[in-house]
């Protein structure tokens, strides 16, 4: 990895994604991961983030970052992820659920 790539990128702490998703990429995870960090970046951009799987793993990231996906409902749950954070915590501790309605 050049000098310049090597000074982009910054280590996190990777963290678990906010969900399970159907088609999630949870099993390659590791692997896809390695081959990422392994090639010089200084943006990441994933069209098929779904609950982040890959995205939320990695451990280190560069200056610049894109997710996207197909889906209308990922894309709502991670803005109202980002921009009601606490309103939907807040919601979801108190939320009942039954196997009639799910």
């Amino acid at each position: 990895m050049d000098t310049l790539c090597k000074e982009t990128l910054k280590s996190i702490d990777p963290i678990e994604p906010a969900a399970a998703y159907i088609g999630g990429k949870i099993r390659l995870a590791k692997t896809i991961i390695k081959i990422i960090e392994a090639i010089p970046h200084r943006t990441y951009a994933e069209p098929f983030v779904g609950m982040g799987g890959i995205f939320f793993r990695r451990k280190l990231i560069p200056l610049y970052e894109v997710i996207n996906d197909r889906s209308g409902d990922v894309v709502n749950f991670f803005r109202v992820l980002q921009r009601h954070y606490h309103p939907f915590m807040d919601l979801l501790e108190f939320q009942i659920s039954s196997r009639e309605a799910f």
